[in-house]
């Protein structure tokens, strides 16, 4: 109908009402009077809804000046040199483009630059802003709101035991308390258990001036419950009385919003609570994806392996290793596979040059990925793993070769666009990908490669408006006696290694020296072992409050206030039903570290042996027994 002229349109309505009356007509002489009120009723409103339909004008074209880049791609994000070092789009800011802007949101590929403009303009003109450093201890008045939800892919988040228990992990910033002059919002999918509140408040008072009583009083726990697989932001959006209990206990003025990893959901909460979100904006989440994280390591001139191209086929995935092998003269042994987007390393895989034949290579390399891919994830099949590299996307490393370890440095873009250095660790790796653990600080033999690559990292990503906390993972290996690190990917969010040291930093009132070491308050050097997967199913029904009393009743798996080193224990809500948790082991050496967190493995162990010869149960028998006659 698009070809048919404003006349032609207007006789088809005209004949089409005419059509309606003499139908009506018809069937008012078959029902009588009684169905005469609801045809005209019927007949008014269609004639309303058609009206509406067939007068609408054509929509209008976009302005010339909208906020999408030439040549840009739809299904790609928008080119992130748009953006200055603020954060800002670098768009004409008329009236008809940022209503055009608004009313492309509705397309998920193009990113919501116009909230973004609306966050950046409330953070630069907030308070908290003007702080000149993140890094040193909090001493001014703040309100925090914490939202630790997990907004990331749910069906790769499924493969971690207990992932619904990982909200706990932001716990650690209960700790931020001990600043009298702080409030502590912090909002979970369900309540968290009193015993554990309790726990880290007892803690906090140990080591502060501040009581667990006064510390409860400037703490407002808030909870959904509602355990289902959504984000837990996208819970709290569905609330609005809990948003309007946040915004009751705030001083807007004075609050900003933090989290484990911002998206859109973030966003939206930040800007119906009308608080600052400091942390990445979800419009720039590109650079913590695997090419995203390529494209910065280029930019900031730092070595990374060589790699394909992002593609969405497996067919072009052979293509793209054929051309890299090709390359390489044929003499890489083995490649990693990586899909875009992934979590905790479970999204990588493994495949070996040895399948490959030469005088057939992208045929036998397509073979090989669908026969001879190694998961990380065990569960992982050819058929789940292709349909994710549709949507979510691959790409393929070399796989460097006589890699002895594998540290991560951690920092922090302030609002300023400052970049400051918070930790560097090794990172304890499960089939060389799988995180289990950390050991803070990173080898003195490559510490300050790391450090000094993680800031020239920062500055790129601080120039696209990156904010808040991220995290480069390298491998490291000698190459002529000389260690040199390899650039692997960017975590734009918290991580496994943000909890410990936060919690470290806080119990010994630390703080981070130019060689990476952390200085305690009692003039100690500072070093800690922490990991999430503690596992046994022989801890499955006890309560946190049940092993809690367990840790209090053994001197081996407290902190000990005196030496400002001991155990501090997180995740405990997963212990009832997954028998999982996680602990810190802090000491004042990297050897009592050690000895400390190997001998509260040991007390574990010897109490899930008593645990286990006493438990004395069933289960379940469905067995119908069939009758003898």
């Amino acid at each position: 109908q698009s070809n048919m002229s404003s006349q032609d349109l207007n006789e088809q309505y005209k004949e089409m009402l005419g059509n309606i009356a003499l139908g009506g007509k018809v069937f008012l002489k078959v029902l009588g009077n009684a169905a005469r009120l609801t045809f005209n009723t019927a007949v008014f409103l269609l004639s309303c809804g058609s009206l509406v339909r067939w007068k609408q004008p054509q929509a209008r074209n976009p302005p010339e000046k909208a906020p999408i880049q030439k040549n840009q791609n739809k299904t790609q994000p928008v080119n992130q040199d748009s953006t200055d070092s603020s954060g800002n789009s670098a768009v004409d800011d008329t009236e008809d483009a940022l209503r055009y802007q608004v009313r492309q949101e509705l397309q998920t590929s193009i990113p919501r630059t116009a909230s973004r403009d609306m966050l950046n303009r409330l953070i630069q003109s907030h308070e908290f802003s003007q702080r000149e450093s993140w890094v040193d201890n909090r001493q001014q008045e703040e309100d925090i709101i914490v939202i630790p939800s997990l907004s990331i892919d749910q069906g790769e988040l499924q493969k971690i035991t207990a992932v619904g228990c990982y909200e706990e992990r932001q716990l650690c910033t209960l700790f931020y308390l001990k600043n009298p002059r702080c409030r502590l919002v912090y909002v979970t999918s369900m309540p968290v258990d009193k015993a554990i509140v309790d726990y880290y408040l007892n803690l906090l008072e140990e080591n502060s001036i501040v009581t667990a009583n006064q510390a409860t009083k400037r703490l407002l726990l808030l909870s959904c419950n509602d355990s289902s697989t959504i984000p837990l932001t996208s819970k709290i959006l569905r609330r609005p009385k809990l948003i309007q209990k946040i915004k009751n206990f705030i001083n807007p003025i004075k609050s900003h919003m933090i989290c484990f990893i911002s998206s859109n959901l973030e966003r939206d909460l930040a800007l119906q609570l009308s608080v600052p979100l400091f942390a990445n904006d979800p419009s720039l989440t590109y650079w913590g994806t695997k090419i995203g994280s390529r494209k910065a390591f280029e930019k900031a001139g730092i070595k990374l392996p060589r790699g394909t191209q992002l593609v969405h086929s497996a067919e072009n995935l052979a293509n793209e290793i054929a051309k890299l092998y090709k390359e390489r003269n044929f003499e890489v042994q083995k490649f990693v596979v990586k899909l875009n987007i992934g979590f905790s390393g479970e999204g990588n895989a493994i495949i070996r040059s040895k399948y490959f034949d030469k005088n057939d290579l992208e045929t036998s390399i397509l073979e090989a990925l669908c026969t001879h891919l190694e998961y990380v994830y065990k569960k992982e099949t050819w058929q789940t793993f292709v349909q994710k590299i549709i949507r979510l996307g691959v790409l393929a490393e070399e796989w460097i070769e006589n890699a002895v370890e594998s540290p991560s440095c951690q920092a922090l873009i302030n609002p300023k666009g400052k970049i400051e250095v918070l930790s560097t660790h090794e990172q304890l790796l499960a089939d060389g990908f799988i995180y289990m653990g950390c050991v803070f600080p990173a080898s003195e033999d490559y510490r300050k490669i790391i450090m000094e690559n993680t800031l020239k990292i920062g500055q790129v990503l601080a120039k696209k408006g990156c904010k808040e906390r991220f995290a480069v993972d390298y491998v490291v290996r000698q190459e002529e006696g000389v260690w040199v690190a390899y650039a692997i990917e960017i975590n734009l969010r918290w991580g496994g290694t943000s909890h410990p040291m936060i919690t470290a930093k806080n119990l010994t009132d630390a703080q981070l020296t130019e060689d990476g070491l952390l200085l305690g308050a009692d003039d100690q050097a500072k070093f800690y072992i922490a990991t999430d997967t503690v596992q046994n199913d022989v801890y499955t029904g006890l309560t946190p409050a049940d092993f809690l009393d367990f840790v209090n009743s053994n001197k081996e798996l407290q902190f000990d206030n005196e030496n400002a080193s001991g155990v501090v224990f997180h995740l405990l809500s997963a212990i009832s039903v997954y028998g999982k948790f996680g602990f810190t082991a802090i000491g004042n050496s990297a050897e009592e570290a050690k000895a400390i967190f190997d001998r509260a493995l040991q007390v574990l162990e010897r109490e899930a042996n008593q645990i286990s010869s006493q438990k004395k149960f069933t289960e379940l028998d469905q067995v119908i027994q069939t009758p003898d006659d």
